[in-house]
Order: C-alpha cells, then structure tokens, then sequence
C-alpha cells in the first residue's frame, strides 16, 4: 500500500500519524506546506516541503488559499511519480484545499479541529471553500463526536471517528515522589485555552488551603505567556507558578508525571489529546464542558467535567484532589484503565488502516 499524506510536518500529530503506518510496512510520501526534521521521521518515509516550490502569502486568508493554485503543477508530479493508492490530508482547509484540487482518488480528509470550528465562520468564501474540499473526499475522518457533529454542517458524507490515540509506550506512570501537589497543564498559552482561568482557580485553592504545599507548572509557549506571568504576579503565587516555555512533545511524559492534577479549562476544543496522555500517566484531569473535552474524561471516575468560569468550583476540586487520598488514588488507576480500554493508539492505526483497505478496493 502507498499512502501521500498532505500534512505539516512540524506537527506531532503527523508525525505520529506518518510513522506508525510506515511501522505497518506502508509506503508513505509526506508533503507538507513547512519544512520538515529529518530525525522526526522513519528513514523509510519519503519527504517533501512545498516551501520550496512557492513562496506563501502572509495572509492567512482567501489570499493564501488562492495561492494553493499555483502548487497544483507540483502536487500532480509527485502524484504521478509516487503513485498512491490513496491521498490523505490532515486538516480539512489547507490541505484538504490542495487535496480537493488534485482531483486525485480515493481522497481521504481528516478534520482536526480549527479548520471546522474556526475557518468556515471568517468569511463566506471560507465557507464555501471548506464545502468544496469535503465534497470531493471519498471519506471523512474525525478525531471527537463533537468535531464530526460540527463538520456534518457542512457536508452529508459519513464522517467516521478515529480518534487521536495514546501510545501507552510512551505515557505512563512514573513514581517522582513530588514534594509538591502540582496543578498542571500542557498547553499553548494562548486564552482560547483559559490558561487564565486555571491561574485564578489555582490561586483561589491556596487561600482555601494555603496549608497544602501548591505548586502550579505551566508548559508550553505561545503569545500570551507573558500576560500570564504578569496575572501570575498580581495574584501574589509567581512564588509557586512555574513556566517551562517551548518543551519538545517527546519531553511531555516527564512534565505530565510532575503533576497530581492536569487541567484543561479550555473556550473552545475538538478533542483533548493532552488530557489523554495525562490520564494515561495516572494523572486526573478536570476539564471545560465544551467540544470534545467531555467525551476524554469520565466525569467522576477519572476526573471531573466543570462549567467554564466557575473558579470557586475548580478551587475546591484541587483542594479535594490534595486532601482525600483515596478519592485521588482511585481516580488515577480509573484514568489509565479508561484510555487502555478506549484509546489505545494501537487501535486507532488499525482502524485507520482498514478504512485504507476497504477505499482502495472501491477504487480498484
């Protein structure tokens, strides 16, 4: 089997995503729209950056998807020269855009989150732009039910769910003996994550229990970290909140097993990979009820499902994460068992994979 993935390459998703098919002895051909890192990647997967065939707009509007026209020339070469059995684009508007106008099947889109909540709401053609590029796909992935219920939106085509699974390899727990109970989350620091909100439930719990000894670790970077070193300061706990920065993700399995409590208290989300692998680790997650955040935690065995905005309730859930040591403890073993049981990465390339087969042979 050949497969022409059309995806970035700096993302770990993809990478992910690449390697494990090559793993099953597929031939894989990468194009990506960014520059690649060699070491990520199987030496078998062949790599391909259309940064070198065109000089993107700045705009990340209509302006940069018209420019997509202009790859159409390189994208039929290497169609023509890999010859795949089948194409895939990860994100439903770049990729699936450069996809669509291939014309090449079985076309295969996986929709992972922004190109459906975000893109088609910036314009009407936007909208009609990501229409275009569904309707041409022979199939429809999509990592959460709440993503494929917003996708149905815009097209009737099946839409199947493989969701972004966790390599139990790699996330689980280890035994750190912290000195600290540690609120915690993996994230952009970005609002759209309500990192501001887990800094103000955080500094809420050290004055219910100021007895306990907190500690607060954010990693990650992104635009609005300084505004939240700044919130942190003002909240008088910069004393007990550490910023780690830009971390590689095949660092995340350390930071995740630092933490007693992973917290995604997020506005807007399609799926939740982070609170996955910080369950997988052992780690009870509280989360936001919105997009596909319910669907990764079970609400009261390995974890708990808050409303957005209520700091007070958030507060007194860490205070009784830290003080009831049973409570804590069966929620963690509760949390490795649930993602075992229903998103173990193994399973999520098998079904992936035989949604490849049954598609080839349709087109046969």
């Amino acid at each position: 089997m050949k497969v022409m993935i059309l995806a970035d390459a700096s993302s770990p998703h993809t990478t992910r995503w690449a390697n494990a098919l090559c793993e099953l002895q597929i031939d894989v051909l990468l194009v990506s729209l960014t520059p690649f890192c060699r070491d990520d990647y199987h030496q078998n997967i062949l790599l391909h950056s259309l940064s070198k065939d065109i000089r993107l707009s700045r705009n990340k509007g209509i302006s940069e998807k018209t420019s997509y026209f202009k790859l159409l020339k390189t994208i039929k070469k290497l169609i023509k020269s890999f010859n795949p059995d089948i194409l895939h684009a990860y994100y439903a508007s770049s990729y699936g855009f450069i996809g669509a106008l291939s014309r090449f099947k079985p076309f295969v889109i996986s929709v992972w989150g922004s190109d459906v909540f975000e893109f088609p709401k910036l314009g009407f053609l936007q909208k009609r732009i990501l229409k275009y590029n569904l309707k041409k796909a022979n199939a429809i992935f999509a990592t959460s039910e709440a993503l494929a219920i917003e996708t149905k939106l815009y097209t009737n085509t099946i839409i199947h769910k493989i969701s972004f699974g966790i390599d139990l390899k790699k996330f689980f727990p280890i035994d750190h003996q912290n000195k600290f109970f540690t609120i915690g989350t993996i994230k952009g620091m970005r609002d759209i994550y309500g990192i501001d909100d887990l800094i103000k439930s955080f500094s809420l719990a050290q004055n219910i229990a100021p007895e306990i000894p907190w500690k607060l670790l954010l990693v990650g970077d992104g635009p609005d970290l300084d505004k939240y070193k700044n919130l942190a300061k003002s909240l008088n706990i910069n004393n007990k909140t550490h910023f780690t920065g830009y971390i590689h993700h095949n660092d995340t399995p350390n930071y995740y097993n630092q933490m007693n409590v992973f917290v995604a208290l997020s506005r807007s989300e399609s799926f939740g990979v982070a609170v996955l692998e910080a369950q997988a680790c052992g780690v009870p997650a509280i989360v936001s009820n919105v997009g596909g955040l319910p669907e990764v935690v079970d609400d009261k065995n390995t974890g708990f499902i808050v409303n957005r905005n209520n700091h007070q309730i958030v507060a007194q859930l860490f205070v009784k994460l830290a003080t009831e040591k049973t409570t804590y403890n069966s929620l963690s073993e509760n949390a490795i068992n649930f993602v075992k049981l229903k998103y173990n990465w193994n399973d999520s390339v098998i079904k992936q994979y035989n949604f490849y087969k049954e598609l080839i042979s349709k087109y046969k």
